[in-house]
Order: C-alpha cells, then sequence, then structure tokens
C-alpha cells in the first residue's frame, strides 16, 4: 500500500537516492517557496522502508556509481512510490531502456556530463508544479546549490563561500551570484564521463 499523500499546501518532499561513490545512501529534502532544506532520515531504516512509510513528491535516483539493472530499480521505486516524479541520473542508457524508462513515469533522464541547469530546471519546474522555462538564473542555481554540488560530487567545501553579509556584500552587485554560475559551468564541464 503506497503511503499517504500530503495536503496539497504542504512543501514538496524529495528523496535523492545516491548509490555511491563512498556508500550508498539516501537522504530527503523538503522545498517551498524560498529554500531548500535537508532532512533527517533515520540511518537505521533502509531503502524500501523509507520508500514504503513515506510520501514523496520527486525522486531523483543517481545509479551512475552501479552495474544493477537501473530499469529494475525505478520499477521497484515506482510499485512503492506510485506518484513521485522520478528524475533519472545514470550511465548511458540504450534507446529501448530510455523508453521502458519513460513508461514507467520517469519524468527525465540526465547522463553524465551531468547538466547541472537543465537538472536544476527541471527541478525548480517540477517543485513549483510546472513546466521546465529553459532559463536558469542565479538565484534558483543558489537555491539548489547544496543538491546540485551532492549530484556533482563535489564536497561542499569546494564551492565558492558565501560572502559575509553586510553593507559590502557583493551578492547586492550580483557578483557572488555570477562566480556561482561560473562555478557550476566549470562543474559541468569537468564531470564529463570518461567513456
Amino acid at each position: 500500500m503506497p503511503p499517504p499523500t500530503p495536503p496539497t499546501n504542504a512543501p514538496v518532499k524529495i528523496l535523492l537516492v545516491d548509490t555511491g561513490r563512498h556508500n550508498p545512501c539516501f537522504r530527503s529534502l523538503t522545498v517551498d517557496a524560498t529554500k531548500v532544506e535537508w532532512l533527517p532520515l533515520d540511518p537505521k531504516q533502509d531503502f524500501e522502508t523509507v520508500l514504503g512509510t513515506e510520501h514523496f513528491d520527486i525522486i531523483i535516483a543517481d545509479y551512475r556509481e552501479t552495474q544493477a539493472d537501473v530499469i529494475a530499480e525505478v520499477k521497484e521505486i515506482r510499485k512503492r512510490q506510485p506518484k513521485a516524479q522520478i528524475l533519472l541520473v545514470c550511465r548511458k542508457l540504450e534507446l529501448q531502456d530510455i523508453a521502458r524508462a519513460i513508461r514507467l513515469g520517469v519524468r527525465d533522464v540526465f547522463n553524465p556530463p551531468l547538466d547541472v541547469r537543465a537538472l536544476t530546471d527541471q527541478l525548480e519546474s517540477l517543485a513549483r508544479g510546472g513546466k521546465p522555462s529553459g532559463k536558469v538564473d542565479a538565484t534558483v542555481l543558489e537555491r539548489w546549490r547544496e543538491l546540485t554540488l551532492h549530484l556533482a560530487g563535489t564536497p561542499s567545501a569546494e564551492s565558492p563561500a558565501p560572502p559575509a553579509t553586510g553593507i559590502d556584500d557583493p551578492r547586492s552587485g550580483s557578483l557572488w551570484l555570477k562566480r556561482w554560475i561560473a562555478f557550476v559551468s566549470r562543474l559541468g564541464r569537468s564531470n564529463r564521463d570518461p567513456e
């Protein structure tokens, strides 16, 4: 039995499934009109329990680092979360597998090199209940910063640190946001698949 659907005025709840550079993990976050917030998940719960007991509006399934059958994994997610929007991040799939993923309700498939802007646009549109705009500005990139850094495999410490707030804050002239956009663009270029 699928978990109950939350009320429509609730923040959007996202599950990040990361099959992992270090250890497989899953993390939860919520999104409202102004912020993205990471939520704790009980580390003693396994993936199937989390999928069966909590409702998620969006699931980002990152299967780049696994040899598992990605389509079988998506089927399992869909069985336990029939209403969730699924974004699949994986190595290149054959055309028939992409078609199978779409039939299973996958909203979009992202392959290395990860297009951070396209992923951010898709997340922003799903969180707001619309369609991707194709226009991702600095404010939107900042909102999803920690998640995109995680997906890019870059520790937060490597990201450009926000300046101290105050009267001389460079963000007031959008200098900091321009630097952030340049950083994300470099991430996309440097995160290319060597194949």
